[in-house]
């Protein structure tokens, strides 16, 4: 059972959980590039870790995606994310924050609850190199 090629063998419950996971960060990623309140390429990033754990052909189509590929694998390879992707994704969170602030007000625990999480988020993208150690400079 052991010798079977890996695309002969059936996928686990867990496995279609991860993929399964990963088309749902898809979509996300498609919204957040469709509207400016979504930090789409962050969902890019989760469907990526997803798919790496579901279903490494779908991981393979996205690093060789021809737009969003390079940035992929620089954060893949490196843990790198590009300073023009963290501008992006820094403007979507605040604008974001500024549209949930203005339909939310003055309901504090949901108001502190979303600017924590996406607070976190722009801590973890702004704390990535923003190129490869082996790259030239800017």
């Amino acid at each position: 059972m052991t010798d079977m090629p890996p695309e002969a063998r059936r996928k686990t419950a867990r496995e279609h959980a991860w993929t399964a996971a990963g088309f749902v960060c898809m979509g996300l990623a498609g919204i957040g590039f469709a509207l400016p309140l979504m930090p789409g390429f962050v969902f890019l990033l989760a469907a990526l870790a997803c798919f790496g754990r579901g279903s490494p052909r779908m991981r393979a189509r996205l690093l060789q995606h021809p737009r969003f590929g390079p940035p992929l694998r620089d954060f893949a390879e490196h843990r790198v994310i590009r300073r023009k992707i963290k501008r992006t994704i820094s403007l979507g969170v605040l604008s974001g924050l500024a549209v949930t602030y203005a339909f939310v007000w003055p309901r504090f625990i949901p108001l502190a609850a979303i600017t924590l999480i996406l607070g976190g988020v722009l801590i973890y993208v702004w704390t990535r190199p923003a190129r490869a150690p082996d790259s030239p400079e800017d």
